[in-house]
């Protein structure tokens, strides 16, 4: 797998501990004041703007580009409002390491967070086409490739595939993303507009004019059942992907010029989110070897390619 240097600022010495924590009802978190309580209600909120999902339901929304990882949950339990934190929800392990070196190697960095899970073992997603860029010739072959990398725990570090879950690419669909695109230099917001479809689709205005998001994933989750290991049920995800951004769907080549994205790498990541995968951190200077790491998402980078022991890790304590 083709490594790339991130800028030497991003080098730097941590300590990190070891926790975890599980969920089997509704989620913990701070409650919002929000009142009365009105369904389909935009919230801003770390940076994301999620609409309040139906009673008894929780909406999830994660942001990622060049420098940028956000994550953020509202919950509404019937009667309050809450703002959850991914590590509220379910299971998370941080690496435990005084070297900055282990995060730079995806086989020693072992650090994961996770959303939810999905109850079936088979789980289908479909395209929107309305929006995908001319230059995206290979679609189809991009999108089944990086489920599979997922699925089949395509990895670097001589791990086996105990990956219990399959995304299936279930070709072209004409259903809306709960992702809405933001308008007049607003971010795209999560909405709770659910219609049982996992839907992939490109949108052009996704963020402010200062930040380049390149894909957000929004998803369900129902708060009140538990899907396998104690983890909150996946009812819905879908993923847009920025329009604008300059997608190549093949080889990047030495990317001289590094204003290029390889589609298939950052969308290995936002599948992990549609498997329940959060982000490792939401500081992009750490775990960059990870593929739901920072460095899946800056130019001309192929992190994602490949699982990390994290991204492995995480994928089997859900699956």
């Amino acid at each position: 797998m083709r490594r790339i240097a991130l800028p030497a600022a991003l080098c730097f010495a941590i300590t990190l501990t070891v926790s975890s924590t599980s969920m089997a009802s509704a989620p913990a978190g701070t409650p919002l004041n929000i009142s009365p309580v009105q369904v389909g209600q935009p919230v801003h909120i770390h940076g994301m703007s999620i609409s309040v999902p139906p009673k008894q339901m929780t909406i999830c929304g994660s942001a990622a580009g060049p420098g940028i990882m956000r994550s953020a949950c509202v919950s509404n339990t019937g009667t309050r409002v809450l703002d959850v934190a991914p590590q509220q929800l379910t299971h998370t392990h941080e690496q435990s390491t005084h070297e900055s070196r282990v995060e730079w190697n995806e086989c020693r960095d072992t650090t994961y967070q996770t959303f939810g899970a999905w109850r079936s073992k088979t789980v289908r997603i479909r395209l929107n086409r309305s929006g995908v860029p001319r230059r995206l010739t290979n679609i189809d072959s991009t999108i089944r490739e990086a489920a599979s990398t997922l699925t089949r725990a395509k990895n670097d570090c001589g791990r086996a595939d105990k990956v219990n879950v399959r995304l299936r690419y279930a070709g072209s669909t004409h259903a809306a993303s709960l992702v809405k695109e933001g308008r007049r230099n607003r971010e795209a917001t999560c909405t709770g507009q659910a219609d049982g479809q996992n839907t992939i689709s490109f949108g052009r205005d996704m963020w402010t004019s200062e930040e380049q998001i390149l894909g957000v994933t929004c998803f369900y989750l129902l708060n009140a059942r538990s899907a396998r290991n104690g983890t909150p049920q996946l009812a819905e995800a879908d993923v847009m992907f920025n329009q604008l951004a300059n997608w190549q769907d093949q080889d990047l080549g030495d990317c001289s010029n590094r204003n290029s994205f390889a589609l298939s790498n950052t969308a290995v990541h936002e599948f992990g989110h549609v498997l329940g995968l959060a982000h490792p951190s939401e500081d992009p200077s750490k775990h960059p070897s990870l593929t739901m790491g920072y460095g899946s998402v800056d130019y001309c980078d192929t992190y994602g390619l490949t699982l990390g022991s994290g991204d492995l890790n995480g994928l089997e304590s859900l699956y």
